[in-house]
């Protein structure tokens, strides 16, 4: 979780991100925080891995 949380802070904490359109309106949000990952191996090959982080947006 370490390196996560370090690599989240180099690469991407403060990045503005698009939620998505409305019309002519986009919507965005501040990547703030890394709070969590669930990291799951579904078979014994490492090459598929389910990555999902919880991220705080502001």
């Amino acid at each position: 979780m370490p390196l996560t949380e370090r690599y989240f802070a180099d690469h991407f904490a403060g990045h503005r991100i698009v939620l998505g359109h409305r019309g002519a309106k986009t919507f965005t949000a501040t990547l703030a925080s890394f709070e969590s990952a669930r990291v799951e191996l579904p078979w014994d090959r490492l090459f598929e891995v389910v990555l999902e982080p919880r991220l705080r947006l502001s």
